[in-house]
């Protein structure tokens, strides 16, 4: 669907909206185009700011969603030929997740609220307007950070654990359970996310119009919150394996479901993460060890350190209570003797692990699957691969997020 059809079929459904107050084929309007990017579509619309109706603002930000560039640079836009802050404006600043854009574009987030201060010819209503939204901003901030910070001052920083996976596992029985689980920021990447759903998909196979709103409603909430994508590589790897070697019937929505994500760009990704893979692994005790893993950040292209060793980090392994949990090292004592250097580039939550495993259907005959790996990931591979029974590690990976330093570099090329 090009954007002038988007643009026809929307027309038509906010009319059926304003005359008799039904909702069903914009929503299906919506589903059926969570995947697209409606940035063309939403900034054609917006030609017409002033003009536009409380109804279409509002649809705008649901077709949107939290794409915070597209609706601040819509706002600055507007604001450099008004004197005043306008109805729409408001309606505007006041239901986008600025906390999220302050976050992610503060640079144009502060253009924003600068240009709104500077109007020729803002009332004392719209100042104290701007003042409560900067300072509720700025609290929901400091609140985020807290949360996603809170370990950061530790020798370690925490990836995840068996105990929780398991336990997202236990509590996500079906995909409303799951959307649930990310909702509340139990899961923090798409990678934990397609492991959750090979082992519930095959308990209770949902039909294709569950799946088609369970990847809408989580790209929705890709939008609200810092959910990591999961590589286009990963996804074929994992579709292949099933469409060659897995005798369920239910393979065929599961794979269907696999592709919706994978055209997602909202979920799924080409070019944001770095697969680095693991250089050694160091054995500390048998309840604990050290994966190393070589790898010089961008940012860091020029490095200054003279203590020699290369660019890298380690993920520390350890036995705990029956699971095993894995966390960045961050402390440079856990450095030393290791012929690596870190680098606070790196962060914990930018980082998911994953690993290729070779099965054996026959002599000579194997296929690779890409798990991460835990304990319920020998449950689904039970389950779609019953014949294959010989599983092995024979790589470990850490997928990177390079969302924030790529914003960066953006930044920077236009600013050059």
């Amino acid at each position: 669907m090009d954007d002038n059809e988007k643009y026809f079929l929307f027309e038509e459904c906010l009319f059926i909206v304003k005359k008799w107050d039904d909702w069903d084929l914009m929503n299906e309007l919506m589903v059926k185009t969570a995947l697209t990017d409606h940035s063309p579509f939403i900034r054609r619309y917006f030609k017409d700011f002033d003009r536009l109706e409380t109804v279409q603002l509002e649809l705008m930000l649901q077709f949107g969603k939290s794409d915070c560039q597209l609706f601040l640079g819509i706002l600055l836009q507007h604001l450099q030929f008004n004197a005043e802050l306008g109805v729409n404006a408001k309606l505007l600043l006041r239901n986008m997740n600025l906390a999220l854009c302050s976050e992610l574009q503060n640079e144009l987030y502060s253009e924003v609220m600068e240009k709104v201060a500077g109007l020729a010819e803002i009332s004392t209503a719209d100042m104290k307007f701007v003042l409560d939204l900067r300072i509720e901003t700025s609290r929901k901030v400091d609140v985020r950070r807290s949360i996603r910070d809170s370990n950061s001052a530790s020798r370690m920083q925490k990836i995840h654990c068996d105990m929780m996976m398991t336990r997202n596992r236990e509590e996500s029985q079906t995909l409303k359970d799951l959307v649930k689980a990310v909702e509340g920021y139990w899961i923090k990447s798409m990678y934990e996310v397609i492991d959750l759903i090979l082992w519930l998909f095959h308990r209770d196979p949902p039909t294709k119009e569950e799946i088609e709103k369970f990847v809408t409603e989580l790209a929705d909430m890709a939008c609200n919150r810092t959910l990591q994508k999961v590589s286009h590589g990963y996804l074929t790897l994992i579709i292949t394996s099933l469409e060659e070697h897995s005798p369920s019937e239910d393979k065929k929505l599961l794979i269907l479901m696999l592709e919706f994500i994978r055209g997602s760009w909202k979920l799924s990704t080409t070019n944001q993460n770095a697969i680095i893979p693991l250089t050694r692994a160091i054995w500390v005790r048998d309840d604990e060890r050290k994966h190393c893993f070589t790898y010089k950040h961008p940012s860091n292209a020029i490095c200054a350190r003279s203590d020699g060793g290369e660019c890298g980090f380690i993920i520390r392994y350890s036995y705990e209570r029956s699971y095993w949990r894995n966390e960045l090292c961050v402390d440079e004592r856990d450095y030393w003797h290791t012929g690596l250097h870190f680098h606070d580039t790196v962060q914990s939550k930018d980082i998911s692990i994953y690993s290729l495993c070779e099965g054996y259907i026959e002599p000579g005959n194997s296929i690779i699957m890409a798990i991460v790996a835990n304990r319920q990931s020998s449950f689904w591979r039970e389950k779609w691969f019953p014949s294959i029974t010989n599983w092995k590690i024979v790589q470990t990976y850490v997928a990177l997020d390079m969302r924030d330093h790529l914003v960066y570099q953006e930044r920077w090329r236009k600013s050059s």
